[in-house]
C-alpha cells in the first residue's frame, strides 16, 4: 500500500493513523508475523512506516523544488527568503 500525497496537510493527519492502521493489520496477516509487534514486522519485511515514507517523499520533493529540479511554480510552495530557515530545519532534523 503506497499513499501518494505530496506535502501532506496537517488537517488530514487523522488519515495517517487510518493508513498506518491498515498497514499494521495487513502485515499482521503474513504467516509467522502475527505474533511480532508492528515495528519488528516492518523491520523483518524491510519496510518502513507509511508516516516515515511520507516524510522522506516530502523531503525529496522539497529538495527538488528548492534546487529547481522539477518544473513547478515555486512561488506556490515556497518563499525564497525562507529558504535558509527551511534548509536549517531539514539539516538539524534529519542529519
Amino acid at each position: 500500500m503506497v499513499l501518494r500525497v505530496m506535502l501532506w496537510s496537517r488537517q488530514y493527519s487523522y488519515l495517517v493513523d487510518k493508513d498506518e492502521s491498515a498497514q499494521r493489520q495487513f502485515t499482521k496477516r503474513y504467516p509467522l508475523y502475527s505474533t511480532l509487534d508492528y515495528p519488528t514486522r516492518l523491520k523483518s519485511l524491510e519496510q518502513c512506516s507509511l508516516e516515515k515514507r511520507r516524510i522522506v517523499h516530502d523531503l525529496v520533493l522539497t529538495y527538488k523544488i528548492v534546487f529547481k529540479l522539477v518544473d513547478v511554480q515555486t512561488s506556490i510552495f515556497l518563499h525564497y527568503e525562507m529558504m535558509p530557515l527551511l534548509l536549517e530545519v531539514i539539516h538539524t532534523r534529519f542529519y
